[in-house]
């Protein structure tokens, strides 16, 4: 396949168009190719052209999207994981992975000690009036060659234009152009491996789904590492010619700017996980006229479990259309859809298949019969290809061409497909799929650890949250400690919000945990914990008793004074749960100006004060 025909087709020729736009800062497809012509002369130079993958580590988002783009339209395969993950979870992926080149900036650069790997490196700086620009090409042997900008064209390559060079890059369809890590069942992270006929399947049958023409304009604040925020963004944007606006990170406090952009910028489609919905319907609803506009058409919620209540809430409060998408990283986003049309939409389930084929089996691989529960599997040209150097988990998920999803489904009398429950041990928490056996391994590296068990607590805002059982080999351990040891191996949503200590895990013959019988212990300690924070204490003692335990910290260490600018955990995802905290503890609820107000604990007892006397 000749890239040239589908990069012209998709981009419309788009030259002086936004195709990126991150806080305020736009690239335009012009320049973008500009930036592909410059990356081929490196990878020309180096050698480096269908040499094997390409890892990278940056972290500043709008060169991130612009080089993996850049390698995509090239043909050239990418390796994507988390920059932002600890050292241990990073070191754990670079030794799964082989690579030919680095791109990474200092830092990374720096804290993975990418200069072990003998591979070209190419290094991206930040200057004081352009941001995350290109210098230092990097040898093998470290030699450093300043730049100011994308790697410098030779001469006799600056006649070179876009077409020139992709007439001469060919790709098989089934060549693998990408490699997103991701948790896994396991411990192990596993790189699933994307085929370039997969991601044109995909980026086909989105453009169908979401009737995308050249005036649309996404808002995706998913991150670049997650599959659908990469390829439900700027990959879709680009292949159809289409604007991706990431205008800040999702937060409480930025949730005005976040929904004020989606009139300011015309916003055709919001894609967005159910705990962003969730936020946005209870936070949000002042702006809901926002979405009345002529441009808005569709809500996309994916990479988690849609409840109708929520559905049908946001549709009513907010009149908009929600489309449910169901899909997994090796399903490249989607597989099944509740709307936007009439035959596939139905709230409360995960629609039907499109472009692909369905079956649900029972333990013995029977097919079961319509309203029967079983494993869902699917199959069709948006499967992954395997996982990257892993050909035993490869051969359990894949098998004759059927992908074992793990998710116990039933199909109802109209073809819906109805989501029942989990086959496989995984928790999913905010869109994020969190492996218990990786948690389990960090918490049973402590000292003081014997053994332990990593459980999902439901929770309405956030799907599940991570809860940890521990029996200690000490006659006493701080709870306190074992989550800071977490947080410094794990990414922060992978960290338990409780770690309860027991004497001892209910066993079965064979010596294996049972897991029911562990949900059942976790249940009565929730029980225990949330009754402890009654409302028989004080305010002041009970408003600090529930932000300790939302920082993970101790008690002592706060004060009425306590705020964000000093105080270790409390960043924009724990102020959210300290408000759910809050709410669900003096069972009140808090309007945005309330929630806006909260900028230390001392506010925070005044507002629930305030409440309660009402």
């Amino acid at each position: 396949m000749v890239l040239k025909e589908f990069n012209q087709k998709a981009q419309k020729n788009k030259n002086n168009s936004i195709w990126l736009s991150i806080e305020g800062e736009n690239l335009l497809f012009n320049e973008q190719k500009v930036r592909i012509i410059k990356l081929y002369s490196w990878l020309k130079k180096n050698h480096l052209l269908n040499k094997g993958p390409i890892l990278i580590v940056v972290e500043d988002e709008m060169e991130r999207i612009s080089l993996i783009m850049a390698l995509i339209s090239l043909g050239q395969p990418t390796i994507i994981f988390d920059p932002t993950g600890t050292q241990y979870e990073t070191t754990r992926i670079l030794t799964n992975c082989n690579f030919c080149a680095v791109i990474a900036d200092e830092k990374s650069y720096q804290k993975l000690m990418l200069s072990d790997y003998k591979v070209p490196h190419l290094k991206v700086v930040k200057h004081k009036k352009t941001t995350g620009v290109f210098g230092n090409l990097l040898s093998g042997k470290n030699n450093s060659e300043d730049k100011t900008c994308w790697p410098i064209l030779e001469e006799k390559e600056d006649a070179f234009n876009l077409d020139n060079i992709l007439d001469l890059i060919e790709i098989s369809p089934d060549k693998v152009i990408l490699i997103i890590f991701t948790s896994g069942t396991t411990s192990k992270s596993k790189g699933v491996e994307i085929q370039f006929s997969a991601l044109l399947s995909q980026v086909a049958t989105l453009k169908q789904q979401y009737s995308l023409d050249t005036n649309s304009r996404f808002l995706n604040t998913l991150p670049l590492h997650h599959v659908d925020g990469l390829i439900q963004g700027p990959i879709l944007a680009w292949f159809n010619g289409t604007r991706v606006y990431r205008p800040c990170n999702f937060s409480t406090q930025l949730l005005s700017n976040y929904l004020i952009s989606i009139y300011r910028e015309r916003i055709t489609h919001l894609i967005a996980v159910p705990t962003m919905l969730s936020l946005i319907h209870r936070l949000g609803l002042e702006w809901a006229e926002n979405f009345n506009s002529q441009d808005f058409k569709l809500v996309v919620s994916c990479a988690g479990h849609l409840e109708l209540s929520l559905w049908e809430s946001f549709e009513k409060d907010f009149n908009v259309k929600v489309v449910n998408m169901y899909g997994l990283t090796e399903t490249v986003t989607s597989a099944l859809f509740s709307g936007p049309d009439d035959n596939s939409r139905r709230l409360g389930t995960l629609g039907k298949p499109i472009n692909c084929k369905i079956k649900i089996i029972d333990d013995k691989g029977k097919k079961v019969d319509q309203g029967e529960v079983g494993e869902l599997l699917i199959s069709g040209p948006q499967l992954m290809k395997r996982y990257h150097d892993d050909e035993r988990s490869s051969n359990q998920v894949i098998r004759e061409g059927w992908l074992y999803s793990g998710d116990l489904v039933k199909e109802l009398n109209t073809g819906h497909i109805e989501l029942v429950g989990r086959k496989k041990n995984q928790i999913i928490s905010g869109g994020r799929n969190i492996s218990p056996e990786e948690v389990a391994e960090v918490v049973n590296l402590h000292p003081d650890v014997q053994e332990s068990i990593i459980l999902g607590q439901v929770n309405k805002d956030w799907g599940e949250t991570v809860c940890a059982l521990v029996v200690s080999n000490v006659e006493k351990i701080s709870e306190i400690e074992l989550i800071k040891w977490c947080r410094t191996k794990l990414s922060e949503y992978k960290v338990p919000m409780h770690i309860f200590v027991v004497r001892e895990l209910v066993k079965g013959p064979s010596g294996k945990i049972l897991i029911e019988d562990a949900r059942k212990q976790l249940e009565k300690l929730m029980f225990s914990f949330e009754k402890h924070n009654s409302k028989e204490e004080k305010i002041d003692t009970q408003v600090l008793a529930v932000s300790a335990n939302v920082f993970n910290i101790n008690k002592e260490n706060l004060s009425i004074y306590s705020s964000p600018e000093n105080t270790d955990g409390w960043d924009s995802l724990a102020h959210m749960n300290l408000i759910l905290a809050l709410e669900e503890t003096f069972d009140i609820f808090l309007n945005t100006r309330e929630i806006m107000y909260i900028d230390n604990l001392e506010r925070a007892i005044e507002v629930c004060q305030k409440k309660l006397k009402k």
